[in-house]
């Protein structure tokens, strides 16, 4: 991946001292909890002050951060993963006291109402459809997947569904797929035994295509228990999968750009937003890690050395 910084300045001094949310559905998935950080990190880069909420995967939860962003006179608010229509009460709340919210990873468009300014996100139909491919390959097109999400996601719902058709497209006499369905709220405790019985059931099952990293995480293990040769795939590109992979417990990996960078990409469009400064309507790269490219070492600059140096790149967009 190369580094994609907004070409115009902006003057984020402006924004110093004032408050920026950020909506998490939950901090129990590596990948948002790790962007939050990282956007913690940059707003207090910028001198803003940061607070991160977690959803704890409740949905009236997701309401209710924005809502305490609200009444917090928060500056501007980043929603991840969480649909508009899931909140739309509080994002009209957010409008009506002139709040800007930007979007991540939601799986749908954005709103044509005005509550969201702006919505960031990889291409979920090609991300999906990387997932299905990575296992037709690898498998000769002979595959008989479980695709693993929560379906109370819809950024995960549109790439499972993506998976799904790609499979059909590519092979349709010899592929086949079903879901499994998981919840993030019991993911450490549950999924492991749920994929256990799941390999039992279906002796069959070659393949388990996995919609984000920290839940095939938890599957790998499970997985090495019951001696089913599978091919594990999933997407987010954390670390501890990236070890999965070197270990050879995993496949393959559709990764996203390193949370590092997505955090502080976040809190740039935030920041603009906040000061009413043109947008760049980010579409947030992927990258496939499998054992043939993937470097021997999770440093930053050994995964992604055109990348590095992403912070003194923002840092000198936000000078006027």
């Amino acid at each position: 991946m190369s580094l994609v910084v907004p070409a115009s300045a902006v003057d984020m001094a402006a924004n110093k001292g004032k408050a920026v949310w950020f909506i998490s559905p939950t901090q129990t998935a590596g990948y948002v909890r790790r962007v939050s950080e990282y956007f913690a990190a940059a707003a207090r880069a910028a001198g803003m002050t940061p607070t991160v909420f977690d959803g704890k995967d409740e949905p009236e939860r997701f309401n209710e951060g924005i809502d305490e962003a609200v009444a917090a006179k928060a500056a501007g608010i980043v929603m991840w993963a969480i649909p508009p229509e899931a909140v739309p009460n509080a994002l009209a709340q957010a409008k009506a006291a002139h709040i800007p919210v930007i979007a991540a990873a939601t799986g749908v468009p954005n709103p044509t109402n005005g509550t969201v300014a702006e919505t960031i996100s990889v291409n979920l139909e090609q991300e999906g459809a990387a997932l299905a491919e990575v296992a037709a390959a690898a498998l000769g097109c002979k595959v008989d997947a479980a695709i693993t999400l929560d379906t109370s996601q819809k950024a995960l719902t549109s790439e499972a569904a993506a998976a799904k058709a790609e499979l059909a497209k590519l092979c349709p006499s010899t592929c086949k797929s079903q879901e499994q369905t998981m919840s993030l709220a019991t993911m450490a405790t549950a999924l492991g035994p749920a994929t256990q019985t799941l390999l039992q059931r279906e002796p069959g099952l070659n393949a388990l295509l996995v919609t984000f990293d920290t839940a095939a995480f938890y599957m790998a293990p499970a997985i090495a228990q019951t001696g089913h040769h599978v091919l594990l795939v999933s997407t987010d590109g954390l670390p501890e999968n990236l070890d999965l992979i070197r270990e050879g417990k995993q496949a393959a990996d559709i990764s996203y750009p390193p949370a590092q960078y997505a955090g502080w990409l976040m809190l740039d469009q935030l920041g603009r937003a906040i000061l009413k400064a043109p947008l760049t309507n980010p579409e947030l790269p992927m990258h496939i890690f499998d054992k043939e490219n993937l470097p021997s070492s999770n440093a930053f600059s050994a995964l992604w050395p055109k990348m590095t140096g992403y912070e003194a790149a923002f840092e000198a967009e936000w000078k006027s």
